[in-house]
């Protein structure tokens, strides 16, 4: 157990900048800094750090914390070994100790579980790597695959076998039926029965950049009806397939050495590559590859080679993920194959053949374009509006405009159509539903809201204001969304930062971390709200005069389209009617 001296070590640092500036591009604006959240997708910055108070909040999912709790986020890290992750970076030495007072987090449950299923996870694959050294079929299954020895040793490749035999060892260990449920490794039938999820399977362990078991793969060894060829294990607190590449923690160091990812999709194509030199390959495990994908990807390079399954379904594949990584402004290339995947082609053509695919990836409008060249028959006036319907969305994610001008060129000769009607129909395409759809939301916040943030902001920081307080409020008037925060407050005698960090429900920290972050906060509301009105207002105001205000905002919500707002304020209302 780590040492309570460690632990106010890591919490202690204050450069909370420089360790979350290696997830996310962050830009300094008045004291604090912003930057795109990467734990959601979004277009304009929401996620804000604040150096000073050494925590960081975003306005838009509304997650926050401090830095410890970043990288538990970000890295899916259970407190210990988010600490611990921290101290390697920092500097700060890790002392154990038999017990430790610091229970902030162990005693959550979910931390608890975390540690127990990445341990049941490591004993489970280490069981499997042993039952394939003692299974010559589904060696000799592998190794008629193409595979290495040394390769199955270095991935971990294991083999479960049909007879269940991992279960009594785990329930031996100490693990109920219904913990190994909950880590992925067995599954409930509607008879109530619990059933081990990998039998009479080649075994594939899912590693995260930080070499943890966080669940497996499976791939059957005798085709049989009714049964997937391959099976991974299910969503977990742990195990995501949304978050995760397989063999990440082999490549990763490759991918900085070689400044790009190769992005394949299968187990056999990963380990495949691995075997013949080509170290910087992951694969997607067969889901889509997603925003959470390539925020991962983004921790290592900025540039990505799509290696995909030549036929139609990889094709799509290919199409889907570009649209994600250029959201995301990672540069994307295409490797095509002229056999179905990357393991025939370097097990059929070899290595150098391979090597020169990788050394000459095309352009991903090109791919577009040549494939629709193969589907369509462009001497016909309606295909060659079909093709260029198809590439929009392609020439539109392209923001250089001399690559832009390039490509609308070469379509141009190709389709023997003119550039400028081209141009014409991307501009066309540009404005569209949603565009139309996207409502402005009311930035002005108004004054009932304004105070209650000036109240909290004040009974956070000021002891005597919060004395104030506790003699004239009436908790009624205080919305719901900050009614227990504010109770919380009133009942305690710290202030400050001191506060933020006995705050240890997740959703209250969240909520005063946005008021406490909030850009110039404490300035730009001083000037709108006094604070006598401040008490005025929730120790018992003109009730007349507010249900007026409300009607009135609510027209002009209503012109607004805002949905979310209305809603909000008739709650409002409603209490103060039947009041």
């Amino acid at each position: 157990m780590l040492a309570q001296k460690t632990i106010e070590q890591v919490k202690s640092y204050t450069d909370i900048v420089n360790i979350i500036s290696e997830y996310v591009t962050l830009k300094k604006k008045g004291t604090n800094y912003v930057g795109l959240c990467p734990f959601h997708s979004e277009k304009t910055p929401s996620f804000v750090v604040s150096p000073e108070k050494l925590i960081w909040h975003c306005f838009g999912c509304h997650s926050s914390g401090d830095l410890i709790a970043f990288i538990m986020k970000i890295d899916n890290l259970t407190f210990t070994e988010a600490v611990k992750e921290l101290a390697r970076k920092i500097g700060v030495e890790i002392v154990e100790e038999q017990k430790s007072e610091f229970q902030h987090y162990r005693n959550n449950r979910d931390e608890k579980d975390k540690e127990s299923i990445l341990e049941v996870l490591c004993l489970a694959r280490e069981f499997w790597i042993n039952e394939l050294q003692k299974n010559q079929n589904a060696r000799e299954y592998l190794l008629a695959r193409g595979l290495s020895l040394e390769t199955m040793k270095t991935f971990h490749v294991g083999y479960a076998d049909a007879r269940s035999s991992l279960l009594p060892y785990l329930l031996s260990k100490g693990f109920s039926k219904e913990f190994l449920n909950k880590s992925g490794l067995l599954y409930k039938t509607e008879s109530e029965e619990y059933i081990l999820r990998f039998r009479g399977r080649v075994i594939f362990p899912v590693l995260d950049h930080f070499g943890r078991t966080l669940g497996f793969g499976g791939r059957i060894l005798t085709p049989r009806e009714n049964t997937a060829k391959y099976l991974n294990s299910p969503e977990t607190i742990l195990f995501n397939k949304r978050k995760l590449f397989y063999a990440l923690d082999q490549a990763q160091k490759h991918i900085k050495q070689n400044g790009f990812v190769l992005v394949m999709e299968g187990y056999m194509d990963v380990l495949m590559a691995h075997m013949y030199g080509f170290k910087n390959s992951v694969a997607t495990m067969g889901t889509a590859l997603t925003n959470e994908h390539a925020r991962l990807i983004k921790r290592f390079t900025t540039k990505v080679f799509l290696a995909m399954d030549s036929d139609a379904a990889g094709q799509e594949a290919v199409e889907r993920s570009y649209k994600v990584l250029r959201s995301m402004n990672l540069e994307v290339k295409v490797i095509c194959f002229p056999e179905k995947d990357p393991a025939d082609v370097l097990l059929n053509k070899g290595k150098d053949f391979f090597q020169q695919l990788v050394d000459s990836p095309i352009n991903m409008i090109d791919f577009v374009l040549d494939n629709c060249l193969k589907k369509y028959d462009i001497d016909k006036i309606e295909n060659v509006s079909k093709v260029i319907e198809k590439l929009i969305p392609f020439l539109r994610s392209e923001t250089d405009p001399i690559i832009q001008n390039y490509f609308i060129k070469n379509l141009s000769t190709k389709l023997k159509v003119e550039k400028e009607l081209i141009v014409a129909k991307i501009r066309k395409s540009s404005y569209n539903i949603s565009n139309r759809l996207n409502y402005a939301k009311i930035s002005r916040k108004n004054k009932y809201q304004q105070a209650e943030e000036f109240l909290i902001y004040a009974i956070v920081h000021d002891l005597d204001k919060r004395a104030e307080v506790k003699k004239v409020l009436n908790v009624e008037l205080i919305s719901e969304e900050h009614r227990d925060l504010v109770l919380l407050i009133l009942d305690s005698e710290l202030i400050g930062t001191e506060l933020l960090n006995n705050v240890t429900l997740e959703k209250l920290q969240n909520i005063l971390n946005g008021i406490l972050i909030g850009q110039d906060l404490k300035n730009k509301i001083v000037k709108t709200v006094d604070w006598q009105q401040c008490l005025d207002l929730f120790g018992g105001y003109d009730k007349k005069q507010r249900i007026k205000e409300i009607k009135e905002e609510l027209k002009i919500l209503e012109e607004r389209g805002d949905e979310a707002g209305g809603i909000k304020l008739l709650s409002e209302l409603h209490n103060l009617v039947i009041k």
